[in-house]
């Protein structure tokens, strides 16, 4: 860590359409930053309505944003969506760059990203001492766990993969969702090599085993059996 490079404030910015399950559970998470910004969408993700059975109309979301009242919680009113918004995220995160302009850093977090307390205080404190202007993380299966079934914390799959950036300067706009024009960019598997984050993606009801019995999920679970979550995230939606 860089001792000398003064603290940085650290905004976390959230895109939600219907979200009442995660948002709770998710604003005690990253109640720790110094602003979070929740981008309510005019739509629904067209292809995750269809994949993962997602609600269409808005829910209690933003009342339940409302009545928690946190004093760092803004909610903000994004202008695109479905199609046009959140097949290409730059276009979403990008718009709500406005809003944090005040912070050094902004989190680039899905409302169903969630790190163990100790993962998130570590992380934070990195981020904040340190001078990089974007963060990225490695998301195959060392670092990532997806889990299936809304509600359920027992059905987690090795099966994620690629690089994600989480965490970037909002002085500058994202050309795509992880193309970002950095300067001094870093890998934070490179100084938490044991980081793990539990992507609570949700899935269409399990109405029985045959709904595994194909495709990457189901083969990877033969392998490996389902995980679990562990108990100080699953505490956190209590």
């Amino acid at each position: 860590l860089d001792r000398n490079y003064e603290m940085r404030k650290i905004a976390v910015v959230t895109p939600v359409f219907a979200h009442r399950e995660f948002i709770k559970a998710f604003l005690k998470q990253v109640s720790s930053v110094d602003k979070v910004v929740i981008m309510v969408q005019k739509e629904p993700i067209k292809n995750y309505v269809i994949e993962h059975k997602c609600k269409t109309e808005h829910d209690e979301t933003v009342g339940l944003i409302n009545w928690l009242n946190y004093p760092n919680v803004e909610v903000r009113y994004g202008t695109v969506g479905g199609d046009n918004g959140w097949n290409h995220s730059s276009v979403v995160y990008n718009e709500s760059l406005q809003y944090v302009q005040d912070c050094d850093i902004v989190m680039k977090m899905d409302v169903d990203y969630f790190f163990t307390p100790e993962d998130w205080k570590d992380l934070i404190g990195f981020i904040r001492e340190t001078e990089h202007d974007a963060y990225h993380l490695d998301f195959s299966p060392k670092h990532v766990i997806n889990y299936y079934g809304t509600g359920r914390f027992d059905l987690g799959s090795l099966d994620s993969s690629g690089s994600q950036l989480l965490s970037f300067s909002p002085k500058k706009e994202l050309r795509l969702e992880n193309e970002y024009q950095a300067e001094n960019p870093c890998r934070i598997e490179d100084r938490f090599p044991n980081i793990k984050l539990h992507h609570l993606r949700g899935w269409k009801p399990l109405y029985s085993e045959k709904d595994w019995e194909f495709g990457p999920v189901a083969s990877n679970v033969k392998g490996n059996g389902w995980l679990k979550a562990p108990d100080e995230i699953i505490e956190l939606f209590k």
